[in-house]
């Protein structure tokens, strides 16, 4: 955010934990991260395969978007296989909890610098093409 006074926060000071109420698991049955359509929304679901330990890990790699909280709004990061994460407070400045996002809610939400270090983060880990079919391939 533009003339935001708030320095970029440390995010081992957060911790993952689960969004448990109202939902259950944002996970899958399968071990790959998709999409399932509830009622009228899709959500995003991690795969089976994944443990709190490693998804907090890739939370404490993102990529923060501020607000004017001492704390982000959200945090994205690419995940080893190219999945585009979201993660979004759990409890206000202390925790976070996260999902597999879309291409049209990157291109829609996530702001150019933030878009710009995911894409070089993809790249590094190698999985710039995984990540780029992830952008353009999942549900709006």
């Amino acid at each position: 955010m533009p003339g935001n006074p708030n320095p970029t926060p440390d995010l081992a000071q957060f911790s993952y934990k689960p969004d448990e109420e109202p939902k259950r698991k944002h996970k899958r049955d399968q071990p790959v991260a998709g999409f399932v359509k509830l009622r009228d929304k899709v959500v995003g679901k991690c795969p089976c395969t994944m443990s709190l330990a490693e998804a907090e890990a890739l939370m404490r790699e993102g990529f923060v978007v501020l607000t004017d909280n001492p704390w982000p709004k959200r945090i994205y990061a690419v995940g080893r296989d190219g999945v585009l994460y979201r993660f979004t407070e759990t409890v206000a400045g202390q925790s976070y909890h996260g999902f597999p996002a879309h291409g049209a809610e990157y291109r829609r939400d996530v702001p150019a610098d933030v878009r710009e270090r995911l894409e070089q983060r993809a790249i590094d880990l190698g999985c710039s093409r995984e990540f780029k079919r992830w952008l353009e391939n999942t549900p709006p």
